[in-house]
Formats: C-alpha cells, structure tokens, sequence
C-alpha cells in the first residue's frame, strides 16, 4: 500500500492511503483527497440565503477542513503564471485564503511542518506482515512514486519541485515492478537483456519513462537513493533521474556516511541563503557551420 501523510496535524499521525497494486489516475487522486482547485466556488440561489446543497460558499475550503490552524502556503512570484492550484474567485488573500487551499495538507514549508514530518519519520517501522518462506517483501514502489508525481503534477503544474525517492530492495509489486515475488525468480542479468528474456524489464521501463516524461513536462526533478546490496531496479527507472537532471546515489545502507554526506548536500545553500537548487531555465548554444551538439554534462533535461 502506499500512504500520503497529512502535514498540517500536530499530534496524531494522518494519511491517506492506496492500494499499490495500480497506478492512480489525476482525476482518480483529486477525487479520493477531494481537491476542487482552480475552479470558482458554484453560485448559491438567488432565492435563499444559504449555499445550495453541495455548493461551496466563498471563502470556505474545496475539500475537507483541515484540523490544523493558520497555515501557510507557497507564494507566487510576480509576472508568474498563475498556479492551477491557487485561490478560487472569492477566496480571502493571505493566510486565510492559503488555508483553503486543499494541497496546503501535504505541500508545506518546512517551517510549517518540520515537527510533523520529524514524527512521520519517527513512526516509520519495518512492515510487520510476514514474509512467506521463499519470498521477497512486497514493495510498491512505482504506485508511490506515480502517486508523488500526479499530486504535484496536479498542485504545481509547469513549476520547480523536487521528488526524492529512496530505495532499500526492488521493486516486486504492483506497476513498476522490476521482480517477482519469489525469490527463485531472479533479477534480470546481463544475458536475459541481451537475449531479451527479461519478463519484467520492458513494462516496468515503460512505467517509468511515462512517468519521466510527465515531471519533464511539468519542470519536476526526481532524485533517487539508492542503497541496499542487492540490485533495486535502478535500470528501469535510469530516465527518472536522467531526463529529469535528478541526483541519483548508490549505496550500501542509509546509515552509510556516503548517503548521509551526499543528502546533505542537496540542501547546501549559498551566500544570500537560497538553495543551491534552479527549475525550468533555459540554455541555447548557437554554433558554426560544421558543428552539431552532441550532448551535455551536468543535471540537465
């Protein structure tokens, strides 16, 4: 199962959660975290002096009021387009207005939610279910991270975010699959690609590209970190990495001091205390008669 936490709760742990053996539709996750954004609120009758039934008044949240006080939201810079995901026509500006906002209850600044990630994070044990004699763990990794991809594809579509996805095993089920559950079926090697005997490998990079090409679309990077001693299925989800300009890290353990340093690093800041981070810039290079780019190094897309 995949879960998607809550960040606006302080105290108890909240979630949402979905099945991983199928990938979640845009239209299926705006229904399921009922998210109405973008849109103005209906007309309430001319006759009455409520809401008609099922009409969201001005001013009031698109889906579930949220548990949490006085939250704060991305703000948008200026000339920018507008966010899909931003204040419906007769929502309040400033934090009033950032509190209807459905998506506020998974996308937070960290201000806002380091204290309710620290206990998610805290809460995270190993799956209790047993494992059958003979079996790998089951993992969904690809229904996780197609569920991060459409939650910001569907939140801030056309601006900067990053994905970070790490990996301890292979993914072994639902879409994305990179192995079968049984551990007399090995990973796929060297001679079942080249003799194209790799039952799972063709789907599951599929899986991924689609879901490559869609953060590409959307100026969204995805990082993956890797580390467990075993193969985790980093061939098939190369282009999550590589087409988005994404970091991509292999190790041994997250307790290794390679993963810790490499983390860190991601979030170095510079002189004036920005992230050294940049989405969606542009570079063209002109060149000569006789001369024809081949390619370029670095975290490009």
């Amino acid at each position: 199962m995949v879960q998607l936490h809550e960040l606006n709760v302080q105290g108890i742990s909240r979630s949402f959660v979905f099945k991983g053996t199928k990938e979640v539709a845009q239209k299926q996750l705006k229904d399921i975290l009922a998210m109405n954004m973008g849109g103005s609120p209906r007309p309430t009758s001319h006759g009455a002096g409520g809401a008609q039934p099922n009409s969201i008044p001005p001013g009031a949240a698109a889906g579930p009021m949220p548990i949490g006080g006085g939250l704060s939201g991305p703000v948008q810079r200026p000339n920018a387009a507008p966010y899909q995901g931003g204040p419906a026509a007769g929502v309040p500006s400033g934090p009033a207005g950032m509190q209807a906002i459905t998506f506020n209850k998974f996308l937070q600044p960290i201000s806002e939610c380091d204290e309710s990630i620290n206990d998610i994070i805290d809460q995270i044990s190993v799956d209790r279910w047993p494992v059958p004699q003979g079996h790998r763990p089951l993992r969904a990794t690809g229904a996780a991270l197609a569920v991060a991809v459409t939650l910001l594809e569907h939140c801030f579509p056309n601006t900067g975010a990053r994905i970070m996805v790490f990996v301890g095993g292979a993914c072994t089920h639902g879409p994305g699959a990179v192995v079968g559950e049984e551990l007399k079926t090995p990973i796929r090697s060297w001679h079942t690609i080249k003799e194209d005997n790799a039952v799972y490998m063709k789907k599951a990079t599929k899986f991924y590209d689609s879901l490559a090409s869609r953060a590409v679309k959307n100026g969204h990077v995805i990082d993956i970190y890797s580390c467990a001693l075993d193969q985790t299925g980093l061939l098939e989800m190369k282009n999550c990495f590589n087409s988005t300009g994404g970091n991509v890290v292999m190790g041994d353990s997250f307790n290794s001091s390679l993963f810790k340093q490499t983390y860190q690093r991601a979030f170095d800041k510079d002189a004036n205390g920005q992230l050294k981070m940049g989405f969606n810039a542009t570079m063209e290079v002109k060149t000569g008669n006789g001369l024809r780019i081949e390619g370029m190094l670095g975290c490009l897309c």
